[in-house]
């Protein structure tokens, strides 16, 4: 069975068009897929918050670090402005290593925007194939 066709297995709504709780998409998830310790994710997830933690203390740019079951996030809390190619190759250190990156605005500084990063300490799978995270 192909990737898609296991993704297409998963129910998204039941046949009265009801939409799933969060709670349930997450008991889904939980259930349906398994996750692998990276190699070195230990060792990597600490490289990752200490180039957060740098960037964070080298440009005054405020930094919250937090940790979950797969994954370590660093959102960086970054006004609006010019800034110099400094600041723009601290970041790429910590923009390489991560997974995901999101941009928010920040309805409590109105003239900035939360940059947040996320390295993946595990691997998911669902059956034997490894599924990307979205």
């Amino acid at each position: 069975m192909t990737e898609a066709e296991q993704l297409s297995k998963i129910p998204i709504a039941d046949t009265s068009g009801n939409i799933p709780s969060f709670e349930e998409l997450m008991r889904d998830a939980e259930t349906k897929y398994q996750y692998k310790t990276r190699p070195h994710a230990k060792e990597q997830a600490a490289l990752f918050a200490a180039l957060a933690r740098n960037v964070s203390t080298k440009f005054e740019i405020a930094v919250e670090i937090t940790q979950d079951e797969h994954s370590i996030t660093a959102d960086f809390f970054i006004y609006y402005g010019p800034y110099a190619a400094y600041l723009k190759r601290a970041l790429d250190m910590v923009v390489f290593m991560a997974d995901d990156i999101c941009f928010f605005g920040d309805k409590n500084r109105p003239n900035g925007f939360i940059a947040s990063l996320s390295y993946h300490t595990h691997d998911r799978f669902l059956g034997n194939k490894k599924v990307e995270w979205l």
